[in-house]
């Protein structure tokens, strides 16, 4: 389980730079800034790849480095095109995606848990008289 300090890391660091980039790319960018956002993003998504495939700790870890990669890619094809319309919703999808699936890996085991709990504070056999 995470601590809370990197929960909230995790909250303001990466979904809030997340969502400061859509912003700006939604607007108030120029063709200029959606380019080298492109430029950046490629290389955001080249890390990702080397990442996954060359440094990963073991079989079992579940890596989305390379979801994210393609996304990124995609997202820096329409940005280096000058597409404004497209490329912050290509960053939304992105956003939205790491965020269920945080919340699918540290939020529902602790629910499960607080569920089972009550579910199964009554453990022994009930034998009904008719």
């Amino acid at each position: 389980m995470y601590s809370l300090n990197r929960r909230v890391s995790y909250l303001l660091g990466c979904v809030g730079s997340r969502c400061a980039i859509m912003i700006y790319i939604a607007t108030v960018s120029g063709p200029g800034d959606l380019y080298c956002a492109g430029i950046f993003y490629i290389f955001v998504a080249s890390k990702f790849v080397f990442l996954d495939f060359f440094q990963r700790p073991n079989i079992e870890s579940v890596s989305l480095r390379f979801t994210h990669a393609i996304i990124y890619i995609i997202f820096a094809f329409y940005a280096m095109r000058g597409n404004n319309n497209y490329s912050w919703k290509i960053l939304l999808v992105d956003l939205v995606f790491g965020t269920a699936v945080y919340t699918f890996y540290n939020v529902y085991p602790i629910l499960n848990n607080i569920f089972s709990n009550i579910v199964n504070t009554h453990t022994e056999a009930v034998i009904l008289d008719v």
